[in-house]
């Protein structure tokens, strides 16, 4: 027994020395134990970081304020559907790029996941491709008490929670104003950044969608921190944007309907 005993000590005291040796030499990204570090870029765990801010909207304001940006708490939503529900909301104040409009309510870890893509990716990919910094950036929305493309209210919108953030314009400190809808095709350098940011988002949302997946997303992009990664570079065959399409890309003949698939929530959406 005692032998047992001593057997167990010893395991259980090499578990606390690897766990420390991790928690050392590991950066914090790829911990989903650590608590989120908005000033790293996204690493194996910051996905799960994000989300457990949704609920803790202290530690997500104390995330934010470690790297500058102040963000205040945003008043409870009661949309007019039952499934508009918005709990622990914030409102970015500063220290971020700012937003157009101001004082937009979204949800802790859509907030965060704009600070993360906004340092790592928008504003280095502004500098690299278009020469000049970002001074702000128009949203087309946050909230919005609706369901996916307009549909049933059984398949809410992340919008209908605040939970996702559409980027339509980018202001430069040159002045000039970059659009998505009249930026996005081409191989000039303003397409090229706005495929770069689009990229950068997938790093860092759940879901990215924008002009080359389909008509609903034909001027800005949709970036939202919902429960499935999806992040489309290729367009949906049921609606795709003329002159977005790859070249040779075929539409797929329409596949024969399952039982109960309407139900699935595994489906593509449209307008999210």
């Amino acid at each position: 027994m005692r032998s047992l005993l001593i057997r167990f000590g010893f395991l259980a005291a090499l578990g606390v020395i690897a766990v420390l040796l991790v928690n050392a030499w590991v950066p914090s990204r790829h911990l989903p134990w650590r608590p989120a570090d908005l000033s790293q870029p996204p690493g194996l765990a910051t996905g799960m970081q994000l989300d457990q801010l949704a609920a803790d909207r202290d530690a997500c304001i104390a995330a934010l304020a470690a790297v500058g940006v102040v963000a205040a708490p945003a008043p409870d939503i009661d949309g007019a559907e039952p499934f508009c529900r918005v709990r622990y909301g914030v409102r970015i104040q500063s220290g971020a790029t700012p937003l157009t409009p101001r004082d937009l309510v979204m949800s802790c870890p859509v907030a965060a996941a704009y600070v993360v893509w906004d340092r790592q990716y928008v504003q280095p990919i502004a500098q690299g491709t278009l020469g000049s910094r970002l001074t702000g950036m128009v949203s087309y929305g946050t909230y919005s008490c609706r369901a996916k493309n307009g549909g049933r209210a059984a398949s809410p919108s992340e919008h209908a929670v605040a939970n996702a953030l559409d980027i339509g314009e980018f202001l430069l400190a040159d002045g000039r104003r970059v659009t998505v809808k009249d930026g996005w095709n081409g191989d000039d350098p303003t397409a090229e950044f706005l495929r770069h940011v689009r990229d950068g988002g997938c790093e860092v949302f759940r879901t990215v969608l924008g002009p080359d997946y389909n008509l609903a997303h034909a001027d800005h992009l949709h970036l939202d921190m919902g429960h499935s990664d999806f992040c489309p570079h290729q367009p949906d065959p049921t609606d795709l944007l003329p002159g977005t399409a790859p070249q040779g890309y075929q539409t797929p003949p329409p596949q024969p309907s399952t039982p109960g698939a309407e139900n699935s929530t595994s489906a593509s959406p449209e307008s999210i």
